[in-house]
């Protein structure tokens, strides 16, 4: 709902929501961690679920349309729940923002499900939560700058450095990592470029679904439901890659330790073809925004 109330700092507005994403992100594995050492996992995923069922029960109630929905009378057949004619399916700007969004979460979530376990073989499990907690608060900072920028600048632009420049970052500073402060400094560049990623999505969403404008919402989700399925696969992929890695040469290797090379060699390549696929976005957006 987010474009029927913002028009010229989308962007920003956009990045401001998606930051509450990384300031949960600092603050629950620090929760989390206390609660482990208090009540053990079968009392903490509890009083989680708990904690999620009031939070986001609440939080819907502040859910609200700018405009408001159409009443039908009962004589009036009421619309299809999914419109008949999804015009942005037939643009290309959708589609490149699709693979290029598909290929950005396919190198952003093996590094968040991974950057733990691979803390705690270089160092113990609290540093461990300390990286997952600096990972997603740097995303905070990104997601508000990238937003920002994406308003005044083309959007296509700002995707193209996000992903060139985590990209650079996982090949670089995190194939190289063998000690804490580099991996600090890993997780403060990558979480800030590609954590930053996900506020430049309205904007390519409105461009997307011009000059339809009111699709938007539509289009939007739709990429954010394949994004979902890059997600699954990102992790699997990356877990098979681990495997592998720690019972072939890259166990031992100078470049990506502890097995992990294969799974560095993953994530930069998904972010840098990423990168190559926002400027097929630069391409095929329309020229006059709707």
């Amino acid at each position: 709902m987010l474009p029927q109330w913002f028009v010229r700092r989308k962007g920003l507005a956009g990045g401001l929501i998606f930051a509450g994403t990384g300031v949960g992100g600092f603050i629950c594995p620090l929760l989390v961690n206390k609660l482990l050492d208090a009540t053990g996992h079968r009392w903490t995923l509890r009083i989680w679920a708990m904690i999620q069922t009031v939070t986001t029960g609440v939080a819907i109630f502040g859910i609200r349309p700018r405009e408001p929905p159409t009443r039908y009378r009962s004589h009036r057949e009421r619309p299809s729940l999914i419109p008949a004619c999804l015009r942005f399916i037939k643009r290309p700007v959708f589609w490149t923002f699709v693979i290029t969004t598909t290929l950005q979460a396919l190198s952003y979530f093996p590094v968040s499900l991974y950057i733990a376990s691979f803390t705690t073989s270089i160092s113990s499990p609290l540093s461990a939560t300390i990286v997952l907690s600096l990972f997603n608060s740097s995303s905070v900072i990104g997601r508000v700058t990238i937003g920002y920028l994406s308003d005044r600048y083309p959007y296509p632009w700002i995707m193209f450095a996000s992903l060139l420049g985590s990209g650079m970052a996982a090949f670089l500073l995190r194939g190289f990592a063998d000690t804490l402060t580099r991996v600090f400094v890993f997780v403060i560049v990558f979480g800030s470029l590609s954590g930053g990623f996900s506020s430049v999505g309205f904007a390519a969403a409105t461009d997307s679904s011009a000059p339809n404008t009111e699709q938007a919402p539509m289009a939007f989700s739709t990429a954010v439901s394949l994004k979902g399925v890059a997600a699954l696969v990102g992790p699997v992929v990356s877990g098979a890659l681990l495997q592998a890695g720690r019972s072939a040469s890259f166990s031992n290797s100078t470049y990506g330790k502890f097995g992990f090379g294969a799974v560095e060699i993953f994530v930069g390549s998904c972010a840098v073809a990423g990168s190559l696929s926002s400027l097929a976005v630069l391409a095929t957006r329309p020229r006059i925004r709707g």
